[in-house]
């Protein structure tokens, strides 16, 4: 062991945190600059912002404008703190817009924001939903609705595609690296493993997160079938003036300031799946075959079947009627 590993990887990360600030945020019209939260993730340590928290239940649901839940926020950043990161040395931060429920953050749902701009970009949601059996395989969202061939999320408390892949790759890392992370959910990090030193982190776990293949675990993690997701519609971008007066304290060879207004639109996509081949079409095939071959149509079929039913009528009352006569013991046989 390393004289390095002694030290609490989490406690490391907490102290040589990046110097991140929200300068300026305004959520429904409204101050939001202290309405986020730090979060490790595993691109690092993050800031969450969650509209749905009790400070926002009582808020309208529009803006002055007529967007619905717009949010415009600056973010000023230390530029000696600043890494390259997935992002290939570009300098800035990354936003990911995602729904409350997702847990995992994938670059597909993200947007870079560069120093000195400011884009206005415009989301839409995005609503599916799928059929399941028997027309296809899905999953529920809702993990206490279990389908055959399929088990419940350990480590997530929903489930969705990310997510079961995410917690592929958990799954891989306790069993390589004998260790938990520390960007793993709480309820990955509650078992009998101890936390990741600094190496086990730097020669292990960052291999295992360059070398998983989500490939792999594509059979297992089905599409849900209710998913929910933002879908980047219009983007336009503007230049942040940090000259007047107001912003000199920004103005610095050292300082990054990156800004960004997000809104989301007044409509919604929805991509509701339906069967081509109903059960309808399948009776009416089956009706205009049988009239095809056998020359038999809905209504000679009733009526067959209404021929049937009272011959069995009238046997089932022959053979009652019989019963009663032998049981009867004072009833005279007719000569």
């Amino acid at each position: 062991m390393f004289i390095i590993d002694k030290l609490d990887l989490n406690k490391f990360m907490n102290d040589t945190n990046g110097d991140m600030e929200i300068i300026a945020c305004k959520f429904l019209n409204r101050d939001c600059r202290h309405s986020w939260a730090s979060v490790k993730t595993i691109y690092g340590t993050c800031l969450v912002f969650n509209p749905l928290s009790e400070h926002w239940k009582t808020m309208k649901q529009k803006s002055l404008f007529g967007r619905q839940s717009s949010i415009s926020f600056s973010v000023k950043y230390n530029i000696t703190d600043w890494t390259a990161g997935w992002t290939h040395y570009i300098e800035g931060c990354t936003i990911f817009a995602s729904p409350n429920f997702e847990e995992t953050l994938d670059p597909d749902d993200s947007i870079i924001l560069t120093p000195g701009g400011l884009p206005i970009l415009s989301v839409r949601q995005k609503v599916v939903s799928l059929l399941g059996e028997p027309y296809g395989e899905c999953r529920k969202r809702n993990q206490k609705i279990i389908l055959k061939d399929s088990e419940p999320l350990k480590f997530f408390e929903e489930y969705t595609v990310k997510h079961c892949q995410m917690e592929c790759l958990i799954k891989e890392i306790k069993k390589k690296c004998r260790c938990n992370a520390p960007f793993f959910p709480y309820l990955a990090r509650i078992d009998s493993l101890n936390s990741c030193n600094f190496t086990q982190h730097s020669f292990c776990v960052s291999n295992q997160i360059v070398a998983h293949d989500n490939m792999e675990c594509s059979a297992a993690c089905k599409r849900e079938c209710d998913s929910q997701n933002f879908v980047h519609g219009n983007l336009q971008y503007a230049e942040l003036d940090l000259k007047s007066p107001d912003h000199r304290i920004f103005n610095s060879s050292q300082t990054g300031i990156s800004s960004m207004l997000l809104y989301q639109a007044d409509t919604i996509l929805m991509e509701k799946e339906s069967p081509e081949y109903t059960r309808f079409e399948f009776m009416s095939d089956i009706g205009g075959t049988a009239g095809l071959i056998l020359g038999v149509s809905l209504a000679s079929m009733i009526s067959m079947v209404e021929r049937i039913v009272k011959k069995m009528l009238r046997k089932i009352i022959r053979l009652t009627e019989k019963n009663k006569i032998k049981r009867n013991p004072n009833h005279l046989s007719a000569l």
